[in-house]
């Protein structure tokens, strides 16, 4: 039997985000997902892990292997997005482009920002299983 799993990715929240909440909700609600199947990284939200770089590849290469043909897969982000020059990018503009997310690896405690670049989302996709995306 089909199964729905989802990722959903916050950055930069504050206290309250009614916005991950509705999403979460509407998802394990009325959308049928199993709560056990939706994975949130956010930052003060119902006691979740941040959205760190390795966190987030590691959650989303899990997502990808368990799919089976005629799963539902749904990936959220609420980040910022980037663009950093870089000539190896193979892009006619020069710029790289990715997703900001948290590193919390400072010696201090801080958190600090790290980048997935969209080359990494595209060629993860394109090389776990095989998806019809609609």
């Amino acid at each position: 039997m089909p199964s729905c799993n989802a990722l959903l990715l916050r950055y930069d929240t504050g206290d309250d985000d009614n916005g991950l909440d509705s999403i979460y909700k509407m998802l394990t609600g009325p959308l049928g997902f199993m709560p056990d199947n939706v994975t949130v990284l956010a930052y003060n939200w119902n006691g979740t892990e941040g959205p760190t770089a390795d966190r987030f590849k590691r959650n989303f290469l899990d997502l990808l292997n368990r799919a089976e043909p005629g799963d539902v897969v749904f990936v959220y982000t609420d980040v910022h997005g980037t663009q950093e020059s870089d000539d190896t990018s193979g892009e006619d503009d020069g710029q790289d482009e990715g997703w900001i997310m948290a590193y919390e690896g400072n010696e201090d405690g801080s958190v600090t920002r790290e980048i997935v670049y969209d080359d990494w989302v595209a060629n993860t996709i394109s090389t776990v299983g095989c998806f019809t995306f609609r």
